[in-house]
Protein backbone atom coordinates (compact mmCIF):
# COMPACT_ATOMS: atom_id res chain seq x y z
CA UNK A 1 0.00 0.00 0.00
CA UNK A 2 2.43 2.20 1.24
CA UNK A 3 4.56 2.06 -3.03
CA UNK A 4 0.98 2.85 -4.33
CA UNK A 5 0.50 5.85 -1.96
CA UNK A 6 3.94 6.85 -3.10
CA UNK A 7 2.96 6.23 -6.38
CA UNK A 8 -0.16 8.56 -6.17
CA UNK A 9 2.12 11.25 -4.95
CA UNK A 10 3.92 10.95 -7.82
CA UNK A 11 1.19 11.41 -10.11
CA UNK A 12 0.63 14.48 -7.76
CA UNK A 13 3.77 16.34 -8.57
CA UNK A 14 3.48 15.46 -12.80
CA UNK A 15 -0.23 16.92 -12.52
CA UNK A 16 0.59 19.91 -10.35
CA UNK A 17 -2.29 18.88 -7.85
CA UNK A 18 -3.49 17.48 -4.27
CA UNK A 19 -6.01 14.69 -4.19
CA UNK A 20 -7.93 15.13 -0.79
CA UNK A 21 -7.01 12.73 2.02
CA UNK A 22 -9.73 10.70 2.37
CA UNK A 23 -9.53 9.12 -1.43
CA UNK A 24 -5.61 9.50 -0.90
CA UNK A 25 -6.54 6.95 1.42
CA UNK A 26 -9.07 4.56 -0.24
CA UNK A 27 -7.41 5.04 -3.60
CA UNK A 28 -4.36 2.81 -3.40
CA UNK A 29 -6.37 -0.45 -2.33
CA UNK A 30 -8.53 0.46 -5.67
CA UNK A 31 -5.78 0.32 -7.46
CA UNK A 32 -4.54 -3.00 -5.65
CA UNK A 33 -7.75 -4.57 -6.58
CA UNK A 34 -7.07 -3.50 -10.07
CA UNK A 35 -3.92 -4.62 -10.53
CA UNK A 36 -4.80 -8.00 -9.04
CA UNK A 37 -7.88 -8.68 -11.26
CA UNK A 38 -5.75 -7.96 -14.60
CA UNK A 39 -3.20 -9.99 -13.44
CA UNK A 40 -5.72 -12.43 -13.70
CA UNK A 41 -6.52 -12.02 -16.70
CA UNK A 42 -9.68 -10.53 -16.55
CA UNK A 43 -10.08 -7.31 -18.89
CA UNK A 44 -12.78 -5.22 -19.67
CA UNK A 45 -14.45 -6.19 -22.23
CA UNK A 46 -14.63 -3.86 -25.54
CA UNK A 47 -18.70 -3.58 -24.78
CA UNK A 48 -17.79 -2.11 -21.71
CA UNK A 49 -20.40 1.19 -23.26
CA UNK A 50 -18.12 4.07 -22.53
CA UNK A 51 -16.06 5.90 -25.26
CA UNK A 52 -12.64 6.35 -24.10
CA UNK A 53 -11.56 8.16 -27.00
CA UNK A 54 -10.85 11.10 -25.16
CA UNK A 55 -9.35 10.30 -22.30
CA UNK A 56 -6.32 9.58 -24.12
CA UNK A 57 -5.28 13.33 -24.62
CA UNK A 58 -5.86 14.01 -20.52
CA UNK A 59 -2.56 14.78 -18.38
CA UNK A 60 -3.96 12.09 -16.22
CA UNK A 61 -3.51 9.40 -18.94
CA UNK A 62 -0.30 10.11 -19.24
CA UNK A 63 0.67 10.27 -16.09
CA UNK A 64 -0.77 6.93 -15.71
CA UNK A 65 1.41 5.31 -18.33
CA UNK A 66 4.70 6.72 -16.59
CA UNK A 67 4.08 6.33 -13.16
CA UNK A 68 2.71 2.74 -14.02
CA UNK A 69 5.23 1.68 -16.75
CA UNK A 70 7.54 -0.92 -14.96
CA UNK A 71 4.33 -3.06 -14.70
CA UNK A 72 3.96 -5.66 -16.84
CA UNK A 73 2.03 -5.13 -20.68
CA UNK A 74 -1.23 -3.67 -19.43
CA UNK A 75 -3.97 -3.34 -22.54
CA UNK A 76 -5.03 0.32 -22.92
CA UNK A 77 -7.93 0.13 -21.87
CA UNK A 78 -7.29 -0.94 -18.48
CA UNK A 79 -5.11 2.53 -18.26
CA UNK A 80 -8.06 4.43 -19.07
CA UNK A 81 -9.94 2.65 -16.44
CA UNK A 82 -7.60 3.98 -13.61
CA UNK A 83 -7.20 7.33 -15.12
CA UNK A 84 -11.14 7.90 -14.95
CA UNK A 85 -10.58 6.86 -11.17
CA UNK A 86 -8.18 9.41 -11.13
CA UNK A 87 -10.10 11.99 -12.97
CA UNK A 88 -13.15 11.31 -10.44
CA UNK A 89 -11.54 12.19 -7.46
CA UNK A 90 -11.87 15.37 -5.58
CA UNK A 91 -9.22 17.92 -5.67
CA UNK A 92 -8.49 20.34 -3.03
CA UNK A 93 -6.06 22.39 -4.37
CA UNK A 94 -4.42 23.32 -7.95
CA UNK A 95 -1.90 25.28 -9.13
CA UNK A 96 -1.51 24.36 -13.34
CA UNK A 97 -5.07 23.58 -14.64
CA UNK A 98 -4.31 24.43 -17.90
CA UNK A 99 -5.52 21.77 -19.89
CA UNK A 100 -6.63 22.82 -23.48
CA UNK A 101 -9.30 19.92 -23.80
CA UNK A 102 -11.01 21.67 -20.75
CA UNK A 103 -10.60 25.14 -22.15
CA UNK A 104 -14.54 25.04 -23.17
CA UNK A 105 -15.30 24.01 -19.87
CA UNK A 106 -13.80 27.08 -18.10
CA UNK A 107 -15.92 29.12 -20.49
CA UNK A 108 -18.84 27.64 -19.89
CA UNK A 109 -18.19 28.07 -16.21
CA UNK A 110 -18.04 31.94 -17.15
CA UNK A 111 -21.02 32.04 -19.02
CA UNK A 112 -22.78 30.80 -16.21
CA UNK A 113 -21.77 33.10 -13.43
CA UNK A 114 -22.69 35.65 -15.74
CA UNK A 115 -26.28 34.08 -16.09
CA UNK A 116 -26.54 34.12 -12.33
CA UNK A 117 -25.13 37.56 -11.66
CA UNK A 118 -28.27 38.60 -14.13
CA UNK A 119 -30.91 36.55 -12.92
CA UNK A 120 -30.05 37.56 -9.09
CA UNK A 121 -28.95 41.09 -9.81
CA UNK A 122 -25.77 40.52 -7.84
CA UNK A 123 -22.72 41.74 -8.91
CA UNK A 124 -20.60 38.74 -7.75
CA UNK A 125 -16.79 39.75 -6.64
CA UNK A 126 -13.64 38.46 -7.92
CA UNK A 127 -15.81 36.55 -10.37
CA UNK A 128 -12.39 35.21 -11.99
CA UNK A 129 -11.26 33.61 -8.65
CA UNK A 130 -14.83 32.06 -8.22
CA UNK A 131 -14.47 30.13 -11.81
CA UNK A 132 -11.08 28.67 -11.20
CA UNK A 133 -12.82 27.26 -7.42
CA UNK A 134 -15.89 26.30 -9.78
CA UNK A 135 -13.47 24.32 -12.01
CA UNK A 136 -11.69 22.61 -9.07
CA UNK A 137 -14.93 21.46 -8.44
CA UNK A 138 -16.29 20.49 -11.93
CA UNK A 139 -13.30 18.83 -13.45
CA UNK A 140 -13.72 15.73 -11.63
CA UNK A 141 -17.89 16.29 -11.23
CA UNK A 142 -17.31 16.22 -15.20
CA UNK A 143 -16.40 13.16 -15.71
CA UNK A 144 -18.32 11.78 -12.79
CA UNK A 145 -21.32 12.73 -14.90
CA UNK A 146 -20.15 12.63 -18.44
CA UNK A 147 -19.35 8.58 -17.69
CA UNK A 148 -21.53 8.38 -15.02
CA UNK A 149 -19.48 7.21 -12.70
CA UNK A 150 -18.25 7.69 -8.65
CA UNK A 151 -21.63 10.18 -8.88
CA UNK A 152 -21.28 12.67 -5.48
CA UNK A 153 -25.14 12.13 -3.54
CA UNK A 154 -26.77 15.08 -1.64
CA UNK A 155 -28.71 12.60 0.54
CA UNK A 156 -27.18 13.88 3.68
CA UNK A 157 -26.40 17.49 2.36
CA UNK A 158 -28.31 20.09 3.75
CA UNK A 159 -27.18 23.50 3.20
CA UNK A 160 -28.65 26.89 4.59
CA UNK A 161 -32.59 27.76 3.91
CA UNK A 162 -31.19 31.40 2.44
CA UNK A 163 -29.60 29.07 0.07
CA UNK A 164 -32.41 27.14 -1.50
CA UNK A 165 -33.44 30.32 -3.95
CA UNK A 166 -29.20 30.71 -4.95
CA UNK A 167 -29.79 26.48 -6.07
CA UNK A 168 -32.79 27.37 -8.61
CA UNK A 169 -30.83 30.44 -10.05
CA UNK A 170 -28.07 27.97 -10.19
CA UNK A 171 -29.91 25.06 -12.04
CA UNK A 172 -31.26 27.09 -14.84
CA UNK A 173 -27.56 29.19 -15.15
CA UNK A 174 -26.14 25.44 -15.57
CA UNK A 175 -27.25 25.50 -19.51
CA UNK A 176 -23.95 26.06 -20.71
CA UNK A 177 -22.07 23.30 -18.90
CA UNK A 178 -25.11 20.84 -19.56
CA UNK A 179 -24.78 21.73 -23.36
CA UNK A 180 -21.09 20.93 -23.17
CA UNK A 181 -21.44 18.05 -21.38
CA UNK A 182 -24.91 16.62 -23.91
CA UNK A 183 -26.33 15.71 -20.52
CA UNK A 184 -28.57 17.35 -17.73
CA UNK A 185 -26.23 18.02 -13.88
CA UNK A 186 -27.48 15.85 -11.58
CA UNK A 187 -29.02 16.93 -8.44
CA UNK A 188 -26.70 15.74 -6.46
CA UNK A 189 -23.52 17.57 -8.28
CA UNK A 190 -25.60 20.92 -8.74
CA UNK A 191 -26.12 21.25 -4.84
CA UNK A 192 -22.37 21.32 -4.20
CA UNK A 193 -22.32 24.19 -7.17
CA UNK A 194 -24.67 26.36 -5.26
CA UNK A 195 -22.86 25.42 -2.15
CA UNK A 196 -19.68 26.67 -3.56
CA UNK A 197 -21.25 29.87 -5.09
CA UNK A 198 -23.18 30.67 -1.85
CA UNK A 199 -20.08 30.26 0.26
CA UNK A 200 -18.41 32.29 -1.88
CA UNK A 201 -20.88 35.05 -1.54
CA UNK A 202 -21.59 34.94 2.06
CA UNK A 203 -16.97 35.05 2.30
CA UNK A 204 -17.54 38.24 0.42
CA UNK A 205 -20.28 40.18 2.28
CA UNK A 206 -23.13 39.67 -0.07
CA UNK A 207 -26.45 39.18 1.32
CA UNK A 208 -28.76 36.65 0.05
CA UNK A 209 -31.98 38.09 0.40
CA UNK A 210 -35.21 36.36 0.45
CA UNK A 211 -35.94 37.45 -2.91
CA UNK A 212 -39.40 36.05 -5.00
CA UNK A 213 -38.26 34.37 -8.17
CA UNK A 214 -40.09 36.23 -11.25
CA UNK A 215 -40.52 34.62 -14.57
CA UNK A 216 -42.20 36.39 -17.44
CA UNK A 217 -43.84 34.36 -20.27
CA UNK A 218 -44.96 36.09 -23.12
CA UNK A 219 -46.26 33.91 -26.48
CA UNK A 220 -44.81 37.36 -29.01
CA UNK A 221 -41.48 36.85 -29.81
CA UNK A 222 -38.47 37.18 -28.66
CA UNK A 223 -38.40 41.38 -29.09
CA UNK A 224 -41.91 42.16 -27.31
CA UNK A 225 -40.94 38.99 -24.51
CA UNK A 226 -37.33 40.58 -24.12
CA UNK A 227 -38.54 43.70 -23.99
CA UNK A 228 -41.42 43.17 -21.29
CA UNK A 229 -39.02 41.34 -18.86
CA UNK A 230 -36.46 44.06 -19.45
CA UNK A 231 -39.27 46.69 -18.32
CA UNK A 232 -40.47 44.32 -14.87
CA UNK A 233 -36.80 43.74 -13.83
CA UNK A 234 -36.60 47.28 -14.16
CA UNK A 235 -40.11 48.26 -12.28
CA UNK A 236 -38.95 45.42 -9.71
CA UNK A 237 -35.57 45.88 -8.38
CA UNK A 238 -36.94 43.00 -4.98
CA UNK A 239 -37.80 40.04 -8.01
CA UNK A 240 -34.77 38.05 -9.17
CA UNK A 241 -36.34 37.68 -13.10
CA UNK A 242 -35.49 34.44 -14.66
CA UNK A 243 -35.03 34.72 -18.40
CA UNK A 244 -38.34 35.03 -20.56
CA UNK A 245 -40.17 32.39 -21.64
CA UNK A 246 -42.74 30.94 -24.27
CA UNK A 247 -45.30 29.28 -23.28
CA UNK A 248 -43.66 25.80 -24.40
CA UNK A 249 -40.44 26.50 -22.01
CA UNK A 250 -42.45 27.87 -19.22
CA UNK A 251 -44.44 24.10 -19.44
CA UNK A 252 -40.65 22.23 -19.67
CA UNK A 253 -39.79 24.28 -16.68
CA UNK A 254 -39.36 22.13 -13.00
CA UNK A 255 -37.58 25.06 -10.98
CA UNK A 256 -39.46 27.38 -8.20
CA UNK A 257 -41.31 30.54 -9.26
CA UNK A 258 -42.66 32.35 -6.96
CA UNK A 259 -44.23 35.12 -9.43
CA UNK A 260 -45.10 34.86 -12.57
CA UNK A 261 -46.00 37.76 -15.24
CA UNK A 262 -48.28 36.60 -18.50
CA UNK A 263 -49.52 38.19 -21.25
CA UNK A 264 -52.13 35.36 -21.40
CA UNK A 265 -53.63 33.45 -18.54
CA UNK A 266 -51.88 30.40 -18.33
CA UNK A 267 -53.25 27.26 -16.34
CA UNK A 268 -50.56 27.05 -13.52
CA UNK A 269 -51.25 27.07 -9.62
CA UNK A 270 -48.57 29.61 -9.54
CA UNK A 271 -49.57 33.48 -8.80
CA UNK A 272 -49.76 34.77 -11.56
CA UNK A 273 -50.34 38.46 -13.11
CA UNK A 274 -51.97 39.40 -16.26
CA UNK A 275 -50.19 42.29 -18.20
CA UNK A 276 -49.72 43.75 -21.50
CA UNK A 277 -46.53 43.19 -23.49
CA UNK A 278 -45.80 47.20 -23.52
CA UNK A 279 -46.93 49.11 -20.45
CA UNK A 280 -47.23 52.67 -20.05
CA UNK A 281 -46.30 55.22 -17.15
CA UNK A 282 -49.78 54.93 -15.41
CA UNK A 283 -50.05 51.44 -15.93
CA UNK A 284 -46.60 50.77 -14.37
CA UNK A 285 -47.17 52.48 -10.96
CA UNK A 286 -50.59 50.25 -10.83
CA UNK A 287 -48.78 47.24 -11.56
CA UNK A 288 -46.10 48.05 -8.62
CA UNK A 289 -48.61 49.24 -6.46
CA UNK A 290 -50.66 46.29 -6.48
CA UNK A 291 -48.23 43.77 -6.63
CA UNK A 292 -46.27 44.93 -3.71
CA UNK A 293 -49.09 45.48 -1.38
CA UNK A 294 -50.44 41.63 -2.30
CA UNK A 295 -47.04 40.19 -1.66
CA UNK A 296 -45.61 42.40 0.82
CA UNK A 297 -48.20 44.55 2.50
CA UNK A 298 -46.33 48.00 0.81
CA UNK A 299 -48.63 50.59 -0.47
CA UNK A 300 -45.56 52.33 -2.18
CA UNK A 301 -46.11 56.54 -1.92
CA UNK A 302 -45.27 58.97 -5.16
CA UNK A 303 -42.63 60.84 -4.31
CA UNK A 304 -41.81 64.17 -6.09
CA UNK A 305 -38.10 63.71 -6.20
CA UNK A 306 -37.54 67.77 -7.32
CA UNK A 307 -39.80 68.84 -4.56
CA UNK A 308 -37.67 66.54 -2.33
CA UNK A 309 -34.31 68.03 -3.19
CA UNK A 310 -35.41 71.61 -2.70
CA UNK A 311 -36.62 70.19 1.15
CA UNK A 312 -32.74 68.58 1.11
CA UNK A 313 -31.11 71.67 0.31
CA UNK A 314 -32.99 73.96 2.80
CA UNK A 315 -31.02 72.17 5.86
CA UNK A 316 -27.74 70.59 3.76
CA UNK A 317 -25.60 71.88 1.01
CA UNK A 318 -26.26 70.16 -2.05
CA UNK A 319 -23.37 70.02 -4.62
CA UNK A 320 -23.96 67.70 -6.98
CA UNK A 321 -28.10 67.96 -7.45
CA UNK A 322 -28.36 65.88 -10.68
CA UNK A 323 -26.51 63.09 -9.03
CA UNK A 324 -28.59 63.52 -6.15
CA UNK A 325 -31.38 63.07 -8.11
CA UNK A 326 -30.39 60.17 -10.22
CA UNK A 327 -29.31 58.49 -6.34
CA UNK A 328 -32.89 59.49 -5.11
CA UNK A 329 -34.15 58.21 -8.44
CA UNK A 330 -33.04 54.66 -7.86
CA UNK A 331 -33.26 54.29 -4.35
CA UNK A 332 -37.50 55.02 -4.54
CA UNK A 333 -36.91 52.63 -7.74
CA UNK A 334 -38.84 55.18 -9.84
CA UNK A 335 -36.53 55.32 -12.65
CA UNK A 336 -38.22 55.41 -16.15
CA UNK A 337 -40.39 52.23 -16.92
CA UNK A 338 -37.43 51.43 -19.31
CA UNK A 339 -34.42 53.83 -20.71
CA UNK A 340 -31.74 52.75 -22.62
CA UNK A 341 -29.01 52.94 -19.88
CA UNK A 342 -30.29 50.61 -18.20
CA UNK A 343 -31.13 47.77 -20.71
CA UNK A 344 -28.26 44.79 -20.36
CA UNK A 345 -26.80 44.37 -23.42
CA UNK A 346 -23.53 44.18 -24.76
CA UNK A 347 -24.23 45.62 -28.41
CA UNK A 348 -23.97 48.94 -29.42
CA UNK A 349 -26.32 48.91 -32.26
CA UNK A 350 -28.31 52.01 -32.63
CA UNK A 351 -31.62 52.79 -34.40
CA UNK A 352 -30.53 54.49 -36.93
CA UNK A 353 -28.08 51.73 -37.55
CA UNK A 354 -30.98 49.44 -38.80
CA UNK A 355 -33.59 51.98 -40.08
CA UNK A 356 -31.64 53.93 -42.98
CA UNK A 357 -32.39 54.86 -46.16
CA UNK A 358 -32.06 51.49 -47.98
CA UNK A 359 -34.69 50.02 -44.96
CA UNK A 360 -37.22 53.26 -45.27
CA UNK A 361 -40.15 52.56 -47.70
CA UNK A 362 -43.15 55.16 -48.69
CA UNK A 363 -46.44 53.66 -49.92
CA UNK A 364 -49.75 55.55 -50.69
CA UNK A 365 -51.82 52.49 -49.51
CA UNK A 366 -52.10 48.73 -49.54
CA UNK A 367 -55.20 46.48 -50.11
CA UNK A 368 -54.56 45.13 -46.25
CA UNK A 369 -52.45 44.76 -43.42
CA UNK A 370 -51.16 41.49 -44.82
CA UNK A 371 -49.59 43.48 -48.21
CA UNK A 372 -48.51 45.91 -46.11
CA UNK A 373 -46.26 43.27 -44.07
CA UNK A 374 -44.84 42.32 -47.16
CA UNK A 375 -44.36 45.59 -48.46
CA UNK A 376 -42.73 46.25 -44.83
CA UNK A 377 -40.11 43.30 -45.13
CA UNK A 378 -39.22 43.88 -48.41
CA UNK A 379 -35.78 45.33 -47.18
CA UNK A 380 -34.90 42.96 -44.90
CA UNK A 381 -35.80 40.20 -47.65
CA UNK A 382 -33.72 42.03 -50.05
CA UNK A 383 -30.79 42.34 -47.34
CA UNK A 384 -31.11 38.51 -46.70
CA UNK A 385 -31.30 39.56 -42.91
CA UNK A 386 -35.00 37.11 -43.14
CA UNK A 387 -36.58 34.16 -45.07
CA UNK A 388 -40.20 34.25 -46.57
CA UNK A 389 -41.19 32.03 -43.68
CA UNK A 390 -40.70 34.92 -41.47
CA UNK A 391 -43.20 36.97 -42.72
CA UNK A 392 -45.87 34.10 -43.41
CA UNK A 393 -45.44 33.51 -39.89
CA UNK A 394 -46.02 37.13 -38.83
CA UNK A 395 -49.00 36.95 -40.98
CA UNK A 396 -50.11 33.65 -38.95
CA UNK A 397 -49.08 35.45 -35.95
CA UNK A 398 -51.48 38.30 -36.11
CA UNK A 399 -54.77 36.88 -37.70
CA UNK A 400 -56.71 37.68 -34.44
CA UNK A 401 -54.98 40.23 -32.99
CA UNK A 402 -52.48 42.87 -32.95
CA UNK A 403 -52.86 44.85 -30.02
CA UNK A 404 -49.76 43.86 -28.84
CA UNK A 405 -47.47 45.22 -31.20
CA UNK A 406 -48.19 48.35 -31.21
CA UNK A 407 -45.89 51.27 -29.68
CA UNK A 408 -47.54 54.12 -28.25
CA UNK A 409 -50.82 53.70 -30.75
CA UNK A 410 -48.29 54.99 -32.92
CA UNK A 411 -46.33 52.07 -34.71
CA UNK A 412 -46.98 48.82 -35.28
CA UNK A 413 -43.59 46.55 -34.62
CA UNK A 414 -44.91 43.23 -36.12
CA UNK A 415 -42.29 39.93 -35.75
CA UNK A 416 -41.57 36.52 -34.96
CA UNK A 417 -39.44 34.04 -33.40
CA UNK A 418 -35.58 33.73 -34.66
CA UNK A 419 -36.29 30.05 -35.76
CA UNK A 420 -38.87 31.16 -38.34
CA UNK A 421 -35.57 31.51 -40.74
CA UNK A 422 -33.99 35.04 -39.24
CA UNK A 423 -30.30 34.67 -40.86
CA UNK A 424 -28.95 38.50 -39.35
CA UNK A 425 -30.38 41.15 -37.07
CA UNK A 426 -32.18 43.99 -38.66
CA UNK A 427 -35.30 46.40 -38.94
CA UNK A 428 -37.11 48.03 -42.18
CA UNK A 429 -39.78 50.86 -41.85
CA UNK A 430 -42.47 51.30 -44.03
CA UNK A 431 -45.47 54.77 -43.92
CA UNK A 432 -47.99 54.59 -45.70
CA UNK A 433 -49.69 57.74 -46.63
CA UNK A 434 -53.46 56.18 -45.89
CA UNK A 435 -53.91 53.74 -42.59
CA UNK A 436 -54.35 49.99 -42.91
CA UNK A 437 -56.46 48.50 -40.55
CA UNK A 438 -54.89 45.32 -38.99
CA UNK A 439 -56.97 42.66 -36.88
CA UNK A 440 -58.24 44.03 -33.58
CA UNK A 441 -59.15 47.65 -34.80
CA UNK A 442 -55.88 49.32 -34.94
CA UNK A 443 -55.38 51.43 -37.85
CA UNK A 444 -52.20 51.85 -38.64
CA UNK A 445 -49.64 54.25 -40.93
CA UNK A 446 -46.51 53.67 -39.58
CA UNK A 447 -44.73 50.26 -39.29
CA UNK A 448 -41.39 48.81 -38.20
CA UNK A 449 -40.64 45.12 -38.68
CA UNK A 450 -38.82 43.51 -36.22
CA UNK A 451 -35.90 40.45 -36.97
CA UNK A 452 -34.14 39.57 -33.91
CA UNK A 453 -31.37 36.96 -33.76
CA UNK A 454 -31.12 36.60 -30.17
CA UNK A 455 -32.26 38.62 -27.19
CA UNK A 456 -29.95 41.15 -27.23
CA UNK A 457 -28.82 43.19 -30.16
CA UNK A 458 -32.26 44.72 -31.46
CA UNK A 459 -33.17 45.65 -27.80
CA UNK A 460 -31.57 49.20 -27.80
CA UNK A 461 -32.77 50.22 -31.18
CA UNK A 462 -36.20 48.84 -30.05
CA UNK A 463 -36.47 51.11 -26.93
CA UNK A 464 -34.81 54.35 -29.13
CA UNK A 465 -38.33 53.53 -31.49
CA UNK A 466 -40.48 53.60 -28.70
CA UNK A 467 -39.39 56.95 -27.24
CA UNK A 468 -39.62 57.82 -30.99
CA UNK A 469 -43.19 56.38 -30.80
CA UNK A 470 -44.46 58.54 -27.81
CA UNK A 471 -43.25 61.78 -29.03
CA UNK A 472 -46.32 63.20 -30.85
CA UNK A 473 -44.64 65.83 -32.55
CA UNK A 474 -42.15 63.61 -33.99
CA UNK A 475 -44.88 61.23 -35.31
CA UNK A 476 -46.22 63.69 -36.99
CA UNK A 477 -43.45 64.55 -38.80
CA UNK A 478 -43.33 61.02 -39.92
CA UNK A 479 -46.58 60.98 -40.74
CA UNK A 480 -46.23 64.38 -43.29
CA UNK A 481 -42.87 63.58 -44.60
CA UNK A 482 -42.41 63.05 -48.41
CA UNK A 483 -39.06 62.17 -48.36
CA UNK A 484 -37.00 59.02 -46.66
CA UNK A 485 -34.39 62.06 -45.85
CA UNK A 486 -36.90 63.47 -43.47
CA UNK A 487 -38.18 60.05 -41.88
CA UNK A 488 -34.34 59.84 -41.11
CA UNK A 489 -33.53 62.89 -39.69
CA UNK A 490 -36.47 62.12 -36.88
CA UNK A 491 -34.92 58.52 -36.49
CA UNK A 492 -31.23 59.87 -36.38
CA UNK A 493 -32.60 62.25 -33.53
CA UNK A 494 -33.83 59.41 -31.57
CA UNK A 495 -30.87 57.31 -31.96
CA UNK A 496 -28.42 58.64 -29.15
Amino acid sequence: METLRKKLEQIEVHLSIKFTDERLVTLPYIIAVWINRVKQGKILEPNFNIDFSDLKETKEYHAVTKVFSELEVIPPKELLFLTLQLLTMNISSSQVLNDNKLSDLKSSLFEMVKIIENISAIDIPNKQELIDKLFLHVKPAYYRIKYNLGLMTSMFIKFDEKLEDLHEIVKVSASPIESLMGCPIPESESTFLTMIVGGWLTQHGVQLNHKKIAAVVCPNGVSVSKLLQVNLKSLFPEFMFLEAMSHREFSNYKGKIDVLFTTQRLPTDIKQYIVPSLINEREQNEIRKTILHEKYGLVPNNVDLNELIQVISKYAEVKDSSGLLKGLSSFFNKNSFVSATNVETNSKLTLKDLVYYETINIRDKVKDWKEALWFASEPLLKNNCIGHNYVEAMIEQYQNDSTYIMLAKNIAIPHSRPENDVYQVGMSFLKLNEPVEFEGGNFVKLICVIAAVDKEQHIRPILQLRRMAESQKDIQKIKDAETKKEIFSVIEKFSK
